[in-house]
């Protein structure tokens, strides 16, 4: 800023007084508004100084503030977007909750399934030792395996005699073909 003479300091005496403070002239009374003047202007020039260091030092915290700030709402952002992606699975467990029930039943209601197939297996098997131990022993011409069906399907008995007879509904017993 510049005032009086090009000079940028604002507390610089300046004007006709200020030439004949400097020069000297005038009574002599003068000399001694001179000293207060010249005392005036050097607190006047520490406490400009004071003011630019201070200036300058809160420029500085203006700048450090303002990183400070540009990171915080990065990471802010951040966060955001981690919390959005935590509320999208949290509204896909909850569709996965509502259904619960559904897939308990189902799961529920394969394992009754499974034991019920796993008994009736066994049951098939005994019954397959048992006429395997009334055979007589030469072997008359007939032996009996078990022969599975693609999954889902039913057991089917092949037994090997005359005429190739199966045994094939495993539900309704078992008829001759």
């Amino acid at each position: 800023r510049e005032v009086a003479g090009g000079d940028t300091n604002p507390f610089a005496l300046a004007g006709p007084a200020a030439s004949a403070s400097a020069s000297g002239d005038g009574d002599g009374d003068g000399s001694s508004n001179w000293h207060a003047s010249a005392a005036l202007e050097g607190r006047a020039r520490l406490r400009w100084k004071q003011v630019c260091t201070d200036l300058k030092a809160s420029d500085a915290e203006i700048a450090r503030l303002a990183r400070e700030s540009e990171q915080l709402e990065a990471r802010g952002s951040a966060h955001g977007e981690g919390s959005r992606r935590l509320k999208e699975v949290i509204r896909g467990l909850e569709v996965d909750l509502r259904s619960c029930p559904q897939v308990v039943s189902h799961r529920d209601q394969l394992a009754r399934k499974t034991a019920t197939l796993q008994q009736e297996l066994d049951g098939l098997r005994q019954r397959a030792l048992a006429l395997q131990a009334d055979q007589p022993a030469g072997g008359a011409g007939s032996s009996w395996s078990f022969v599975s069906s693609p999954p889902g399907g039913s057991f089917t008995m092949a037994r090997d005699v005359p005429g190739d007879a199966t045994c094939v509904d495993r539900i309704r017993g078992c008829a001759v073909m």
